[in-house]
């Protein structure tokens, strides 16, 4: 992170003051949101884009990275769906 511009990294240190968006759980890790419903409302769906380090919700490690997690392999649409 100490690569990134002085604005990233003051973002990301607001939105990981937040509670996760699904559990409500504090100290959150952040998940870059570039795909699944995003990109079907917006009108971005099959285009490749450069992940945004703005668009950064704040998720529970489970909710992240664990076997329910958005990057668990299922699909985000599918994580979404759950």
């Amino acid at each position: 992170m100490s690569n990134k511009p002085r604005e990233i990294r003051d973002h990301w240190n607001r939105v990981g003051e937040l509670s996760c968006l699904i559990t409500g759980r504090p100290n959150p890790t952040l998940h870059h949101a570039k795909s699944g419903s995003m990109t079907q409302i917006i009108g971005l769906h099959g285009l490749s884009l450069k992940v945004s380090d703005w668009l950064v919700i704040p998720l529970d490690a489970l909710m992240h990275t664990g076997a329910l997690g958005i990057d668990s392999g299922m699909g985000v649409l599918s994580w979404e769906n759950c």
